[in-house]
């Protein structure tokens, strides 16, 4: 009786070990598949960044050589600036009201505004962007002035 004891023992404990062995084999390959998982998304969200990084900058070289080919911005931005450096402090601060909109209403009537703004337009639908600015800052102010979007054309 003894023996059969032992070969019991024997193969319970060999049947326990198999179980431990598939146990840890099971867990290191799900170990390893995780690591790999995060690995990979890290790699391709940084490839994605990098691409998205990259279109924005050849979109807004393209953006800036069109602009200056068919209209004329500089003009814009001169009128822009001047209309806002005759503006009071009062009237600088309510920036996005009906009223600071209508000080720079007479730029949207300007030639070279329209043009800019179709060229905008058509360079946002065909490189299926929700939106081009056109933006006029001031160095010695610093704060956005006046922007015209090209695709939904707001001034803001």
């Amino acid at each position: 009786m003894s023996e059969k004891t032992s070969k019991k023992w024997k193969s319970e404990k060999k049947q326990s070990l198999a179980e431990k062995v598939t146990i840890m084999s099971v867990a290191g390959a799900l170990t390893i598949g995780f690591v790999g998982l995060i690995v990979g998304l890290y790699i391709y969200a940084g490839n994605l960044f990098d691409k998205f990084v990259n279109d924005t900058f050849e979109l807004t070289g393209t953006a800036r050589l069109v602009s200056s080919n068919f209209a004329e911005p500089e003009v814009l931005a001169d009128e822009v600036v001047s209309i806002y450096r005759g503006l009071s402090e009062e009237e600088r601060g309510s920036t996005g009201s009906d009223a600071y909109h209508e000080y720079f209403g007479k730029v949207t009537e300007l030639g070279d505004y329209h043009t800019l703004y179709k060229v905008l337009n058509d360079l946002a639908v065909l490189n299926n962007v929700d939106d081009v600015y056109y933006a006029v800052y001031d160095r010695h102010f610093c704060p956005d002035i006046y922007s015209g979007s090209g695709y939904e054309g707001r001034i803001y």
